[in-house]
């Protein structure tokens, strides 16, 4: 190798400042979601209140359900409470009305007119009825609800006792059958 000398090399290069010299490429540290995390959360929360609401809907109604097979089991035991006590069964009224001399048969303060459904009483008397009953007459507790769903889930829950249903409406057979 031929060294050609000092003047032949090229200069080293000059120290900058620190002052002007540019801060190193560093990342920093952000605060804060990036825009797929947050896409990503809001389709996570969105596919679970998917799933979740439907089936909060079907327990409250369940719920409902419930309430509404009690009440008609409530009100069966003041009609057989009160045919026990008189020898007949209380006069049919309107509906959402409480039948006349059947209130001591029932809780204090109870109505037939609930949020989700209203109670009529029933009383089915005909000739044919003498034909397949010892009394002559059926006796129904009919309950009218604007949620078809809630009250299919009613006659499901009501077991294999006598029901049936138009539109609506669904009754409870609770004697002469």
């Amino acid at each position: 190798r031929v060294s050609l000398g000092p003047a032949d090399r090229a200069a080293p290069p000059k120290r900058a400042d620190r002052a002007t010299q540019a801060p190193p490429l560093r990342r920093r540290a952000i605060a804060g979601f990036t825009l797929i995390e947050m896409l990503l959360t809001i389709t996570i929360i969105g596919t679970l209140s998917a799933i979740a609401v439907p089936k909060l809907q079907e327990v409250r109604r369940r719920a409902v359900a419930v309430q509404l097979i009690s009440d008609v089991d409530v009100v069966r035991a003041a009609v057989y409470g009160f045919y026990t006590d008189s020898g007949y069964f209380p006069l049919e009224v309107g509906s959402g009305s409480i039948p006349t001399n059947l209130s001591p048969y029932l809780p204090l303060a109870y109505s037939f007119q609930k949020k989700d459904w209203t109670i009529d009483y029933d009383i089915y008397a005909s000739k044919a009825a003498w034909k397949y009953t010892t009394t002559g007459m059926v006796v129904g507790i009919t309950v009218t609800t604007s949620d078809p769903r809630m009250g299919a889930m009613a006659m499901n829950m009501f077991g294999n006792q006598p029901a049936y249903t138009v539109g609506t409406k669904y009754t409870f057979v609770i004697a002469g059958m």
